[in-house]
């Protein structure tokens, strides 16, 4: 029978590896996901005839990816929008301490 230990009592394994851990997985879930769009999205879809047109169509694709797509970690706004509501809002007053 395995048991599992917690984490706070087991002895091989600190809070800071597990995070780090964590991360990794997070980081790699990520990655696994551009990956399965790059090709679905891209590469599947044209046939490249030279370097240059293939890092034309890429940098394309990459930045509909990263710039204008809607993005679920942003309430599906795309970033590029984000960026332009961000950039409307009003200055932020600054804090003024009393004490001083």
């Amino acid at each position: 029978m395995i048991r599992h230990l917690p984490l706070s009592i087991h002895p091989k394994v600190t809070r800071p590896a597990y995070r780090a851990r964590r991360l990794g997985d997070q980081l790699r879930q990520y990655v696994e996901t551009f990956n399965g769009s790059l090709r679905d999205e891209c590469l599947n879809v044209y046939w490249f005839e030279t370097m240059d047109q293939a890092r034309e169509i890429i940098e394309a694709w990459r930045r509909g990816y990263n710039e204008i797509r809607p993005h679920m970690a942003l309430a599906e706004v795309a970033p590029s929008d984000l960026a332009r509501q961000i950039g409307r809002l009003p200055d932020q007053p600054s804090v003024v301490n009393a004490g001083n």
